[in-house]
């Protein structure tokens, strides 16, 4: 593994540490250490970016306990897109779980829908994507109401695009994008 278990091993001590309650307060000195081996800009003290650190945090933490080994040869071909739905989507997270299976693939990603329906002829086509982040609309309706609910709706209620090439009618045209969420983490 690229970073040789190093988070992974400063995380588990970490949490073997608090767990412990032998102490009142747990400075992770160690595993700071190992962030600043693997990413210079985390050293010091200036403000960073809470989102980008558990990012890195997260994909360091699988890389070291990724099971799988090295990919050495070409990469897998798309499932075939004759498929319904359900067995594309299976498809689609065997291919993802052959590359990559972890605790934090288990843990943190989940499958996505990405639908494309051409306004003039009708033509749908689906793709199934991995994701471990959503970034979320924050949409306040006419009743004020911003909850988690209200803004995962706003997510996968589809938009309207303009200027598409459709591979059905081989026309620039408008196609509505919607996107379900297919498996979560």
């Amino acid at each position: 593994p690229a970073g040789h278990g190093q988070i992974a091993n400063e995380i588990a001590q970490l949490v073997s540490v608090i767990w412990s309650r032998k102490f009142r307060f747990v400075s992770p000195h160690r595993l700071h250490s190992a962030v600043i081996a693997r990413h210079r800009n985390f050293g010091g003290r200036r403000m960073q970016d809470a989102h980008e650190f558990i990012m890195l945090l997260l994909e360091w933490l699988h890389d070291d306990l990724n099971v799988v080994p090295p990919a050495t040869g070409p990469p897998p071909t798309p499932p075939d897109t004759y498929l319904l739905d359900s067995q594309a989507g299976e498809a689609a997270w065997r291919q993802f779980k052959m590359m990559s299976d972890s605790i934090v693939t288990r843990l943190f990603h989940g499958l996505q829908r990405s639908t494309l329906l051409c306004t003039v002829c009708g033509f749908e086509s689906a793709t199934f994507e991995t994701f471990s982040v959503l970034s979320l609309p924050l949409a306040i309706t006419a009743t004020g109401c911003g909850s988690l609910r209200h803004c995962l709706d706003q997510y996968v209620r589809g938009d309207l695009i303009t200027d598409w090439r459709c591979s059905k009618c081989r026309r620039q045209q408008n196609v509505y994008k919607k996107l379900n969420l297919w498996r979560l983490p």
